[in-house]
């Protein structure tokens, strides 16, 4: 991690309620160019110094494990976070269906549809005078929760930084392996 991907997450976390396709230039563009850029800072550089390291013996194996490791990685990541994202939209969703004059049994059939995170669809049993308020519920929720994924990703990216600066030893010099 570095400080584009921190910086990428920071972005995204400033998001809100877009208008669609057209409004992507200026919302989520910014923050993806700036994670591309950072990417691209950090992947080549990171896969040469392990290959280099590894020697050429041994590339075939430092390979794998540095894709095994990279796919691992992601699968966990998102795992958690998704997992991490749902727990939240359910607390945010709860809260804000407080303010809105809909039964117990509306409100579990509501709160149903929270694992579609950004597809919950507002259920039939709705009336039409509440469900435009239930679908406002639904997206304020999303953003709510969109926002605090990224700046907990940020977070982790930072947190990454730091690791990096105090754990990783400098001017280790490197022994060829026979």
């Amino acid at each position: 991690m570095n400080i584009w991907q921190q910086f990428h997450f920071l972005v995204l976390s400033l998001v809100g309620q877009t208008s669609g396709p057209s409004d992507y230039l200026i919302t989520f563009f910014p923050g993806t160019l700036i994670l591309g850029i950072g990417m691209g800072f950090t992947v080549a550089p990171l896969t040469t110094t392990l290959m280099v390291s590894a020697g050429d013996q041994f590339s075939g194996i430092a390979s794998g494990i540095n894709n095994a490791l990279l796919r691992i990685s992601g699968v966990l990541t998102n795992g958690v976070l998704g997992a991490l994202a749902v727990v939240f939209f359910f607390g945010v969703l709860e809260s804000q269906l407080i303010n809105l004059p809909i039964v117990p049994a509306q409100k579990q059939t509501v709160m149903a549809q929270a694992v579609n995170l950004g597809n919950a669809r507002v259920p039939s049993c709705i009336s039409l005078k509440v469900s435009g308020k239930v679908s406002k519920v639904y997206q304020k929720s999303f953003i709510t929760v969109y926002r605090k994924m990224m700046l907990i990703s940020a977070f982790l990216c930072f947190l990454g930084i730091v690791c990096t600066f105090f754990l990783i030893k400098k001017n280790v010099q490197s022994q060829e392996i026979n």
